[in-house]
């Protein structure tokens, strides 16, 4: 049986990315805890806007909005993450390639993370990021910005960015000292930044030849694509040289 029904407002769009959080907990004032063990969920609309859920058996849903509909389209939230290991935080990439960190509880924002100037991040709406828990840090490539178009000369001119959150002021009353650990271990973990760098060098090297092609593919389809189009306007006009 469902452990409940959720109605978010009648304003929102269609949802775009839905995600189950574990350690999110909801404030008093906002929501009425009957259930023993509460299900939270991050909810991204295709409008821009973004809503926590809290359900659970024996209880009343309880839907916040976390941040409205942008005004700006260069504002719009094109990912978002709950961040494990601090409390109660999500990181929102937009479409302008901003990475926020937002307490979700009173929806302030807590700060910006920023890459050099002459850096953005590889794809706001699929970042290349990764999260690690031991070492509280935030990995995520950043390509640097250039007007050449040569694929090969970009993406060597992409940078691997560290944050560190528990080296932050600002961060530390967010991070969650004791994490319980995660049903299923998929990854390896390293003692080190250095361990985790060269991880993940060494699975970008192995990955090379399946990215290239995948390239050379889609290089294909496109090639394909743009014949098509061009033989459909010979097409119509031979067709109208015919009708006369």
């Amino acid at each position: 049986a469902p452990l409940s029904s959720v109605l978010l407002p009648e304003e929102t769009s269609a949802l775009s990315r839905v995600q189950f959080v574990d350690n999110w907990s909801v404030s008093a004032q906002d929501c009425q805890i009957v259930a023993a063990k509460p299900v939270g969920v991050l909810v991204l609309c295709k409008n821009g806007a973004i809503y926590t859920v809290t359900a659970g058996q024996g209880m009343q849903s309880c839907t916040m909005q976390l941040t409205e509909r942008p005004k700006d389209s260069r504002d719009l939230p094109t990912f978002t993450i709950t961040v494990p290991f601090l409390q109660p935080v999500c990181l929102v990439v937009q479409r302008s390639g901003k990475i926020i960190l937002k307490d979700v509880l009173n929806r302030a924002t807590v700060c910006h993370l920023t890459l050099p100037t002459s850096y953005r991040i590889a794809s706001p709406f699929n970042p290349v990021y990764a999260l690690n828990a031991k070492q509280q840090v935030l990995f995520i490539r950043g390509d640097q910005e250039t007007s050449c178009n040569d694929l090969s000369k970009r993406r060597s001119q992409s940078q691997l960015f560290v944050f560190q959150f528990d080296q932050s002021d600002i961060m530390k009353p967010h991070i969650v000292s004791h994490l319980e650990p995660p049903r299923q271990q998929t990854t390896l973990c390293h003692g080190s930044l250095g361990g985790i760098c060269n991880l993940y060098l060494e699975q970008r090297m192995h990955s090379v030849d399946e990215r290239n092609k995948a390239l050379v593919q889609t290089w294909g389809k496109l090639q394909e694509t743009a014949a098509r189009m061009q033989q459909t306007p010979q097409s119509n006009r031979h067709l109208k040289n015919y009708n006369k």
